[in-house]
């Protein structure tokens, strides 16, 4: 009887072993028979994310409203895009930086008292002093997917700071020329940069932008909006690979980049993160 009973145990057991295979094997053939992932299936959140907000770098006619990569899309597939983006070859006539409205050069002071202690009060100055000149709307005076640019402060005609609506930075003034080490804080308790006083360094942080935040101002509009863009080259925190002593410098009227000799002296512009 046990002997019977200890086979019936095995002859489960067995069966069951048989099964999970057979489950398996078909799942496999199920899996094997499955059609491939699409691009909506492999692409991550964040990443579809930005594809529906972030505008498109096309270039369109004057004062036609961005679109998102995502709306040119689904437009290009329905046929319905407007022929004021200029989808297949570039506008000889139009896309250039000559159909771009540049922002004011001249300015009221506003937002430089102590009594603008943050930078929302400092926002709200600009704008009732100098009504719509303090912000620089990339949508209606770009020609390609520049972004939005504030005053926060305007004091005679060489102080100026402006804050990139997109990244949230402050962009200062040109605060003169220096080697790369001054300019990039390398050297002990030397930081151009920490020459911006006019904020305390509990509410902005101030730095050296680096090569790449230089280029995505340029794409956000910096260089129709920010003063003395024409100067001869502005250093970057950006160092070169071949060399320890060369560093890069941007012309930021065109978005030209050069490595120079980080002995050499170019313009300052210094980047602030808003802490308070």
């Amino acid at each position: 009887m046990r002997k019977l009973f200890s086979l019936i145990i095995m002859a489960l057991s067995l069966q069951s072993c048989i099964n999970e295979t057979g489950s398996l094997s078909n799942q496999k053939k199920k899996d094997d028979n499955s059609p491939p992932r699409t691009e909506e299936d492999t692409t991550p959140p964040v990443a579809k994310f930005f594809n529906e907000i972030l505008p498109s770098l096309m270039y369109r006619d004057h004062q036609e409203k961005q679109l998102s990569y995502f709306a040119i899309k689904n437009a290009m597939i329905k046929k319905t895009l407007s022929d004021r983006f200029h989808s297949k070859t570039p506008d000889s006539q139009n896309d250039h930086d000559q159909r771009i409205t540049l922002a004011s050069t001249t300015f009221k002071d506003c937002g430089h008292l102590d009594t603008y202690k943050t930078i929302a009060s400092k926002i709200a100055n600009c704008e009732k002093v100098n009504n719509l000149s303090y912000f620089w709307n990339g949508d209606k005076n770009g020609i390609s997917g520049e972004g939005y640019w504030r005053l926060i402060q305007s004091e005679g005609t060489k102080v100026r700071f402006w804050q990139d609506d997109r990244t949230k930075l402050i962009w200062s003034h040109n605060i003169g020329t220096a080697t790369w080490n001054l300019a990039s804080g390398q050297e002990e308790n030397l930081n151009a940069c920490l020459a911006l006083n006019t904020f305390s360094q509990d509410q902005i942080s101030w730095r050296l932008p680096n090569r790449n935040e230089f280029l995505q101002a340029d794409i956000n509009g910096a260089r129709f909006v920010l003063d003395q863009t024409r100067v001869s080259g502005y250093w970057t925190a950006s160092i070169g690979t071949e060399s320890a002593n060369q560093a890069w410098m941007i012309v930021q009227n065109t978005g030209v980049l050069a490595l120079t000799n980080i002995n050499s002296k170019h313009n300052v512009r210094c980047i602030g993160i808003v802490l308070k």
